[in-house]
């Protein structure tokens, strides 16, 4: 018993004896090269504005129409094929009564009070391939003539207005209308299509029926926004039933879904943009689907030298490097007057992408990773006023830590590191951790323009802020 209160009492004296009010005490056992240094730097960038006179098209969405606004004119067509029910045969004694073309949207861009006018035709140069990419600059001729009247499939031509639900049906549960066209074909195409269409596979028939061309005539303030496209064959048989001749008649749907190729034919008319270039000391654009994008070129080579003379042989790490690229949006001014420019909003997604990358990312659905692409939702902040704002932010933190140790393994660090922004759609889910991860993002098809300030901006120009830390 008195070994352990005589060790205790020795243990209390070396505890006394430690204790020091210095504020070094603890770091006075490192030394000077153990030292973690840690700095903030703002770093100035350049941006400006280039053309994207195509994205490759998918499925997901599909513009018809034309809208005018400030940005430029953009023209939407689709063509398209149909899908083949494999198996499927016209019962015996059948004929086919007519023939209509069902175009269902979801909404609108632009004025949807403005006629437009919808025109049909069936593709007689040739059809697609299901597994190649297509541009949305492809060139029409390739697979229709031309032949206004020779290919016309509608019988009549039809003016719609988007707001006026005239052929749509309220849906009682969401007290919506679902909103779609209904539109006859001629008889001299529902007799052909009812003859033609074999059904051994998608190949054969896609061999017999190449396609269709929808396209608008005139009406320069709406475009629609496709959900569905579906050619509905009416047709009837007779068949004997206790002796007695019956009719029946039924109706057989050919989808244009994903098992086969829809293509968006997407064209801008670009006399805006010059005058658009002319505002990058102020402000830069980013018009989707596939028109204009912003550049952004940051001096790498210049920001290693001088974080690297700052920490000295310590290995470097970037904490943090923030891009935050203000949106300039008042959405409280849109909905309080109404014009022609409403369908003109910044896009809900926006990925800066390396300049190097940019064909993969056009070409093919993208899964980025933070060394070379990093994708920000538009997001809401407040000011220190009070005041709603909207921004991207990006963290170029793994880009620029792994431009930092490229001397270390003897490679040379880029002067520039150039960095493109551009509307994307994407598929998220919300990882165990809370955190959101981008499982597949491609280039946005539907109608966005975002305008953020320039990083030549006088006023309030988009920086690089850099933290970094070395040890």
């Amino acid at each position: 018993m008195k070994q352990k209160i005589l060790f205790f009492f020795i243990l209390l004296l070396a505890l006394s004896a430690c204790k020091t009010d210095s504020p070094d005490a603890g770091v006075s056992v490192l030394s000077d090269s153990d030292d973690i240094v840690v700095s903030v730097d703002t770093f100035n960038v350049r941006s400006r504005i280039e053309q994207a006179d195509y994205i490759y098209s998918s499925p997901d969405s599909l513009l018809l129409g034309e809208a005018d606004s400030e940005f430029g004119t953009v023209h939407a067509d689709v063509l398209t094929q149909l899908a083949c029910p494999v198996g499927f045969r016209w019962p015996e004694k059948s004929k086919v009564d007519s023939v209509c073309l069902y175009i269902y949207y979801s909404s609108w861009y632009g004025d949807g009070l403005t006629p437009l006018s919808i025109e049909a035709y069936y593709l007689d140069n040739g059809s697609f391939d299901y597994a190649t990419p297509y541009a949305t600059n492809l060139d029409l001729s390739d697979y229709w003539s031309g032949d206004k009247e020779g290919t016309a499939i509608l019988d009549r031509q039809r003016i719609v207005v988007a707001a006026h639900p005239v052929d749509s049906v309220l849906n009682s549960a969401t007290n919506r209308y679902i909103y779609y066209l209904r539109l006859k074909t001629t008889r001299e195409f529902a007799d052909h299509f009812f003859a033609s269409a074999v059904f051994s596979s998608q190949e054969d028939f896609n061999r017999q029926i190449n396609g269709l061309y929808i396209t608008t005539a005139f009406g320069g303030a709406t475009v629609l926004h496709l959900t569905e496209v579906t050619l509905a064959v009416h047709y009837s048989f007779t068949y004997n039933r206790a002796g007695k001749d019956t009719t029946v008649s039924d109706v057989k749907a050919f989808y244009a879904n994903s098992e086969v190729r829809r293509i968006n034919r997407i064209s801008y008319s670009n006399d805006e943009f010059p005058a658009m270039q002319s505002l990058q000391d102020s402000i830069n654009f980013i018009v989707s689907p596939a028109n204009v994008y912003t550049t952004f070129s940051l001096g790498t080579g210049r920001m290693c030298d001088s974080i690297l003379r700052s920490l000295g042989e310590k290995r470097p790490y970037v904490n943090r490097a923030l891009l935050t690229c203000k949106v300039l949006y008042d959405p409280n001014a849109q909905t309080a007057a109404k014009t022609r420019d409403d369908w003109a909003r910044p896009a809900p997604y926006m990925m800066l992408v390396k300049e190097a990358l940019m064909d993969s990312v056009l070409q093919r659905r993208f899964n980025p990773t933070d060394t070379c692409a990093i994708v920000c939702p538009l997001t809401q902040g407040t000011d220190s006023v009070g005041d709603i704002y909207y921004y991207y932010a990006y963290d170029l933190s793994p880009m620029l830590t792994k431009e930092l140790r490229k001397p270390r393994y003897g490679e040379a660090v880029a002067d520039s590191l150039h960095l493109c922004m551009i509307p994307v759609s994407v598929s998220a889910a919300t990882s165990s951790s809370g955190t959101t991860v981008y499982s597949s993002v491609r280039p946005q098809q539907t109608l966005s323009t975002t305008v953020i300030r320039s990083a030549q901006s006088h006023s309030d120009p988009t920086r690089l802020e850099v933290v970094y830390s070395g040890f």
